[in-house]
């Protein structure tokens, strides 16, 4: 069986291609393969459902473990009494963590609406 391109490309010879930039002939190639690679995908049988939920909690692990840091050097290390440790000390006297969140709000804000505005200008082209 032919690979997909060659496959494509004489169907694609009864279009004007010379109308057609080099984007818009690669799209409608991948486009034409995108059923064979979801076949191809949904044919994998190979890992089993043990890894995947093993590397899956434990991506949420790593996420609990950043959060509880986080939190502990905006929040609770501020709370806590002067420490003889100058790492815990060094934490504790940093305002760096205090202002990160309240300062990624409104670049959070900006990147939301510039994705809902792309994402309008492709469903309207």
């Amino acid at each position: 069986m032919p690979s997909c391109p060659q496959f494509f490309l004489p169907s694609l010879l009864s279009v004007q291609t010379k109308k057609l930039s080099f984007n818009t002939l690669s799209f409608l190639v991948l486009l034409r393969c995108r059923g064979e690679f979801q076949k191809m995908v949904s044919s994998r049988t190979d890992i089993p459902k043990a890894t995947t939920t093993y590397w899956g909690w434990w991506l949420i692990g790593i996420g609990l473990v950043s959060f509880v840091g986080f939190l502990f050097a905006a929040v609770i290390s501020k709370l806590l009494p002067s420490s003889d440790n100058p790492i815990i000390s060094a934490i504790q006297n940093d305002r760096y963590y205090c202002v990160l969140v309240p300062l990624t709000v409104p670049i959070l804000v900006v990147a939301v609406y510039f994705h809902w505005l792309s994402m309008k200008l492709f469903k309207h082209a």
